[in-house]
């Protein structure tokens, strides 16, 4: 028996390994008395690292409980891994942003935004938007073949009843007085 997917399903975990990937990609460039220096998410260390185990759980969540044919277990999973690491990456935001944007603009400091810093939430937002598409799996439709059976009229241990022989039986059942 064959289960047919529809790609759309594998939004989730295409969503969580772009911010997997991401999460080691460029996030920040500082440049600073001209030294320049580029800094990934797993450089900066601390919360951020939340984001990637977060999309590490939706693929191992997505790939085992499609091995078992019930995807929409995942659904939790995918949703609580998505808002876990947003929630991280939105907390290293208010956690370095009142330090730096407070006092300057971060161009003036010579910090510049990389891909990487862009990729991971949005990796993460896609893999959300994903489990929409996460129903139960089910076979496709096919025609279930029906077979009539006989008819049983008569126990076939036993010879049919005869006039006679319900007499007799109906002596041997009755007492003798």
């Amino acid at each position: 028996m064959k289960f047919t997917t529809n790609w759309k399903v594998f939004l989730s975990p295409l969503g969580a390994a772009f911010s997997a990937l991401c999460f080691f990609l460029p996030w920040v460039k500082v440049t600073c008395t001209g030294v320049r220096r580029t800094l990934t998410g797993a450089q900066l260390g601390g919360v951020p690292w939340l984001a990637f185990a977060a999309a590490l759980i939706i693929i191992a969540a997505f790939f085992v409980c499609k091995k078992q044919r019930k995807l929409h277990w995942a659904r939790p999973v995918i949703l609580l891994g998505s808002a876990m690491g947003l929630v991280a990456l939105i907390l290293k935001y208010f956690e370095d942003s009142p330090r730096i944007l407070g006092i300057l603009h971060p161009s003036k400091l010579g910090l510049a935004i990389q891909f990487g810093l862009v990729g991971t939430p949005v990796g993460l937002l896609i893999a959300l938007l994903g489990v929409v598409f996460l129903k139960p799996m089910r076979a496709p439709d096919r025609e279930v073949k029906t077979v009539a059976l006989p008819r049983l009229t008569a126990c076939p241990s036993r010879p049919p009843l005869t006039e006679e022989s319900a007499r007799a039986r109906a002596r041997e059942r009755t007492p003798d007085a």
